[in-house]
C-alpha cells in the first residue's frame, strides 16, 4: 500500500472478490465456489502478471489499463481504478527515471548540483521515493519512532511474545537486540518502537510535528503482559546518526527500573535490584553498582565499528565458538547511556546478554537478506555465539519480517536462512541473474558460501543439505562451474576452500561422496588458475 492507495495486488483481488490474504493464510481452506485458496491466490498472481505484461505493451496507459479490466472481468472497483492510475502515473515514471543515478552521481562529482530527495525502502509504501539518484536527505530524529512505526513496532513485538509463549510456555524475560541505524531510516522507527512496548513505555508526540517530546510508562493492566528486560547492541552508525535515541532508550529504562513493581511483572528492575547487591559484594559504591548496572545499550568504542565478528570468520582465526564470542565481547562491551558514551562494561555485558533467552534482529524490507552481506550475521551471529558460549543453551534466535507492514511475520533464524535458501539462493533464475555480471557474479556465490558457513559458525543454523545445496549447484552443476571457471576461478576456490572449512570445522557432516568430489575439483581449479597465472 502506499498511502490511501491499496496494493495493485490487493485490488486486482478485490476486483475479483478475493482477499488475497486470507487466501494466503488459509490456504487449505475453500472459496464458496469450491476453489481451494492456494490455488486462487496463484490463479491471481498469474492473472494479474498477464495483466502487467500487457499494460507494458500499452504503454502503462491508465485510460486503456481500466478499460482492459472493465473488457476482462466486467467490472471494476474504485480501489483498483485508483492503484492502476497510481501505477502508471506514479510508479512506472519513477522507475523509468532509474538512469539518472548516474547521470546525477557524475554532476556531484563535477561539484554541480543534484536535486534532494527523500530516503527509504520504495518496496515499503514509499514510492513516492522515486525516482533514485537524488542527493537524499534522511528523517527528523526528533520524529523516530512515528505513529505509523508505533503500530508497526508493537505488533512484530507481541509476534515475537507470541512465537516464544509458543514454544516455551512462558514469556520472555530477557530479550537481546539488535538495531541499526539503516533500518531506522528506512522505517522511522519500527524497531525503537518494538523496544518500548517490550518494555511497557510508549512515545508521547508533540500535537503538531509530530516529534516526541516525552514517555510514559504504559500500565500493567494495559500492556496485559510482564515487562521485558532489553539489552541493546547497537551499530556504530546508529550511536552517529541517534544519539538522541540513546538517550530516549536510556530515560525509558530508568523510567522501568524505578516502578514499584514485582519480579514477576518487572523483570529489568528485579535483575537491577540483583545486580547492585552483586556490585557491592564485588566492592563498587551503591551508585556504582547502580549506574553501571542500568546500562542496557551497548555497542563498539566511540570511533569504532562493527563487531569484529565478520574479520575472525573472513580470516579464519577462531577455532571454537567461544572465540568468536569473545571477540563480539572484546568489541561490543561498551556501555552508553544518556550522558555517558563508551564506558567499558565488561563484566556487566557479560551479565546481561548471558541471561537473554531470545535474540532479535528485524529485516525492514527484501532487498536485502541474511544472505546479502556479512553484517547480519557479525551482529545477529555475534550475540549469538556469545549467547551459545556464556548464556543460555536453549535461546531462540528471531527475525522479524517487516518486508510488507500489514503482513508483518516472525521466523527463526534458522527459518529465515531456510526460506532464503529455497527462494533464493538455490533459485536457478538467481544463479542465471548473477551470471550476467561475470566476474562479479561469481564473486557473489563465493560471498554466499562464507556467510553460510558463518552462519553455522555463530548461530548453529545452517544445515546439511544447504552446503550440499551449494556444492551441487555451484560447482558441480557442468554450466556453472565452466562459466565460473572462465570468468573467476578465484571465486571457485573460494567457495572450495570454504566447504572444506565447514567440514573440517564440524559444522558439514558431508558424506564420502561430496569429499571426494570437492577433492577432485580442487585439483581442477588448481590446474586451472595455474594456467591463467602461467601466461
Amino acid at each position: 500500500d502506499n498511502g490511501g492507495i491499496i496494493s495493485l495486488r490487493d485490488a486486482f483481488a478485490e476486483n475479483l472478490g478475493i482477499d488475497i490474504h486470507d487466501a494466503i493464510d488459509d490456504a487449505s481452506g475453500t472459496l464458496d465456489s469450491g476453489e481451494l485458496k492456494s490455488a486462487a491466490a496463484d490463479r491471481i498472481d498469474s492473472e494479474l502478471m498477464g495483466f502487467l505484461q500487457w499494460m507494458r505493451l500499452n504503454g502503462y496507459d491508465t485510460g486503456k489499463s481500466t478499460e482492459e479490466i472493465v473488457r476482462r472481468y466486467g467490472r471494476i472497483t474504485a480501489e483498483l481504478r485508483d492503484s492502476i492510475a497510481f501505477t502508471c502515473e506514479r510508479v512506472v515514471p519513477g522507475v523509468m527515471k532509474m538512469s539518472e543515478e548516474i547521470g546525477n552521481t557524475l554532476d556531484g562529482l563535477n561539484g554541480e548540483y543534484v536535486l534532494p530527495g527523500p530516503s527509504g525502502a520504495p518496496t515499503r509504501g514509499n514510492a513516492d521515493i522515486l525516482p533514485m539518484g537524488r542527493n537524499f536527505y534522511s528523517l527528523d530524529p526528533d520524529t523516530v519512532p512515528n505513529r505509523t512505526a508505533w503500530e508497526i513496532g508493537k505488533r512484530m513485538a507481541d509476534q515475537m511474545i507470541e512465537r516464544y509463549v509458543s514454544e516455551k510456555g512462558e514469556f520472555p524475560r530477557e530479550v537481546g537486540f539488535i538495531i541499526w541505524a539503516t533500518d531506522t531510516m528506512k522505517t522511522g522507527g519500527d524497531d525503537m518502537a518494538y523496544l518500548l512496548w517490550l518494555m511497557g513505555v510508549r512515545p508521547v508526540w508533540s500535537r503538531t510535528g509530530g516529534q516526541v517530546i516525552d514517555l510514559e510508562v504504559v500500565p500493567l493492566e494495559e500492556l496485559r503482559r510482564p515487562r521485558v528486560d532489553v539489552t541493546v547492541n547497537i551499530t556504530g552508525l546508529f550511536r552517529d546518526t541517534f544519539p538522541n535515541l540513546i538517550d530516549m532508550l536510556d530515560d525509558a529504562v530508568q523510567l522501568v527500573i524505578n516502578l514499584d513493581e514485582s519480579d514477576e511483572d518487572n523483570a529489568m528492575a528485579a535483575n537491577l535490584r540483583k545486580d547492585i547487591v552483586e556490585g557491592l559484594a564485588e566492592g563498587l559504591t551503591p551508585d556504582e553498582a547502580r549506574m553501571r548496572n542500568s546500562v542496557r545499550i551497548f555497542g563498539a568504542p566511540p570511533g569504532g565499528y562493527g563487531t569484529g565478528v565478520n574479520k575472525a570468520i573472513e580470516s579464519g582465526a577462531w577455532k571454537t565458538v567461544q572465540d568468536l564470542a569473545d571477540v563480539y565481547l572484546d568489541w561490543c562491551s561498551n556501555g552508553y547511556s544518556k550522558g555517558n558514551y563508551g564506558q567499558s562494561l565488561r563484566s556487566e555485558f557479560i551479565r546481561r546478554f548471558s541471561r537473554v533467552s531470545v535474540t532479535v534482529k528485524n529485516m525492514p524490507d527484501r532487498e536485502i537478506d541474511l544472505l546479502d552481506c556479512d553484517d547480519v550475521y557479525e551482529y545477529l551471529g555475534g550475540m549469538n555465539s556469545f549467547v551459545r558460549a556464556y548464556g543460555r543453551k536453549d535461546a531462540m534466535t528471531i527475525m522479524g519480517d517487516g518486508s510488507d507492514p500489514k503482513r508483518t511475520k516472525v521466523r527463526s533464524t534458522k527459518e529465515e536462512l531456510r526460506y532464503t535458501f529455497r527462494s533464493k539462493v538455490l533459485n536457478p533464475k538467481f544463479i542465471n541473474g548473477l551470471k550476467e555480471h561475470g566476474y562479479r557474479g561469481a564473486a557473489e556465490l563465493a560471498n554466499i558460501t562464507e556467510y553460510t558457513m558463518a552462519w553455522g559458525a555463530t548461530s548453529d543454523v545452517a544445515e546439511d543439505w544447504m552446503y550440499e545445496g551449494m556444492a551441487d549447484k555451484f560447482l558441480l552443476d557442468p554450466d556453472t562451474k565452466e562459466w565460473m571457471m572462465d570468468v573467476n576461478p578465484y571465486a571457485a576456490m573460494n567457495i572450495l576452500n570454504r566447504l572444506e572449512e565447514a567440514i573440517e570445522r564440524g559444522l558439514w557432516d558431508a558424506t564420502e561422496e561430496y569429499k571426494q568430489k570437492l577433492k577432485d575439483l580442487y585439483i581442477e581449479t588448481e590446474e586451472r588458475i595455474e594456467e591463467i597465472t602461467d601466461r
